[in-house]
């Protein structure tokens, strides 16, 4: 007869986290605007790289420009 125990281990650490106050009715995002200047070459899709934000995001902060189309000298909302 075969027989076959087991053992598992849970180990449990404290979680941390931050909260933030919502100050006004209907607010829900929390921080602040963050524009950088483009450089010749870029286009958005190259800065939203750079700052790792997603095609979605980066759309969605600056629809008036185009995602191939370079932007020299103009800022760009992160």
């Amino acid at each position: 007869m075969l027989s076959y125990l087991a053992v598992i281990t849970v180990n449990v650490s404290p979680v941390l986290a931050v909260c933030f106050t919502l100050t006004l009715a209907g607010e829900s995002v929390v921080g602040q605007n963050l524009s950088v200047p483009a450089k010749a070459s870029e286009t958005l899709l190259d800065i939203a790289h750079r700052y790792d934000i997603g095609y979605s995001e980066i759309k969605a902060a600056n629809p008036n420009i185009g995602l191939w189309l370079p932007i020299p000298s103009r800022y760009v909302l992160l």
